[in-house]
């Protein structure tokens, strides 16, 4: 008895194919939204944009998240990055402190959302 091959890897190949795909993950979703606001305060020159690109780090930072710019950068730490200067272990927590603040302000104005939905929903009722 010979079987042929043909329509079992046919099969299988619409069933690798046919996989569902996923929207962007919650991280990137985070991440796109400070990046915007990085490129933002880089371009904006009432921001950061008058100063050399070189230059201009803490000053973007601190466009992006004063609160994270203080945890990371502020005086009761290291201080400061010098003109130029590359500290990656800093740069990594001051990431992960912006992600949580987006994450906790997206949070926030989501359950704004559904309190404002819900009390709607109660002046109908009545």
């Amino acid at each position: 008895m010979v079987v042929s091959l043909a329509p079992i890897i046919t099969l299988l190949l619409c069933l690798i194919l046919s996989q569902p795909t996923y929207g962007k993950s919650r991280r990137q979703k985070t991440d796109t939204m400070w990046k915007n606001r990085k490129r933002e305060c880089e371009r904006e020159q009432d921001l950061c944009g008058g100063i050399h690109v070189d230059l201009n780090q803490n000053c973007v930072n601190e466009c992006i998240s004063p609160d994270c710019y203080t945890e990371v950068y502020g005086p009761s730490t290291i201080g400061p990055l010098e003109d130029g200067e590359i500290d990656p272990e800093r740069q990594k927590l001051f990431t992960q402190c912006v992600r949580r603040d987006y994450r906790e302000q997206k949070r926030k104005r989501e359950m704004a959302r559904r309190a404002e939905r819900e009390g709607r929903r109660n002046t109908e009722d009545e």
